[in-house]
């Protein structure tokens, strides 16, 4: 008996302090937009600090970012949140002009930001 309590507490202290499961970062975040200071210049924090731009000018830019990114990502085939659709989704995605900044699982479609030999 003595050795079944032992043994409980050993086991409950432990999962006590293993402290759980944390979810998967969100994949979209690592992705970035190549001509993002060309398209939405107010987003840029050099122009958010100089207050250049008013707040609904930077409100508008920023909600159009996102809608971008969201609607391209669907287009591809991309599930920003589970982590992709595959390297044809990444593939897709390069060819709207995003790059990933963080893990590439796909280096391979590397190859679709130069342009191709004819």
């Amino acid at each position: 008996m003595k050795y079944i309590v032992s043994i409980s507490l050993a086991m409950g202290l432990a999962a006590c302090s293993f402290g759980g499961f944390k979810p998967p970062p969100d994949e979209s975040t690592y992705w970035k937009y190549s001509r993002l200071e060309q398209e939405y210049p107010a987003t840029m924090s050099k122009n958010i600090n100089l207050r250049i731009y008013s707040y609904e000018e930077y409100s508008k830019q920023f909600d159009d970012y996102f809608a971008k990114k969201k609607k391209d990502m669907k287009d591809c085939g991309y599930d920003p949140i589970a982590g992709g659709g595959g390297s044809e989704a990444n593939a897709c995605l390069r060819k709207k002009g995003w790059y990933r900044t963080g893990y590439d699982l796909y280096p391979e479609n590397k190859k679709y930001e130069w342009p191709r030999e004819n």
